[in-house]
């Protein structure tokens, strides 16, 4: 459950940059600068709230000491994708 959550999480931080591609299960990025139109889509798919949710409802879990180092990764990569998910778009902000 960890992994397919971080494997999830980095899907969704890869495809917000401009230029990124999907070959199977793989996600091609070449570029550094985020696509605010790909911004706006996951909004509008509100892919933000599975971030939301995941710390809304599991920040507690950090306290336990089971899988510590993938969950410190799990919201390490959750919280990356909040915040590129967010920047410069004042929209998403709200």
């Amino acid at each position: 459950m960890l992994e397919k959550s971080i494997k999830l999480f980095n899907f969704l931080n890869s495809i917000l940059f401009a230029g990124s591609s999907i070959d199977g299960d793989i996600v091609h990025c070449d570029y550094e600068k985020i696509d605010p139109i790909r911004q706006d889509i996951l909004r509008h798919l509100d892919a933000h709230n599975i971030g939301v949710n995941l710390i809304k409802d599991s920040i507690y879990v950090l306290d336990d000491n089971d899988f510590k180092a993938q969950k410190k990764e799990l919201f390490l990569i959750c919280f990356t994708f909040l915040r590129n998910f967010v920047v410069g778009n004042h929209e998403n902000q709200k």
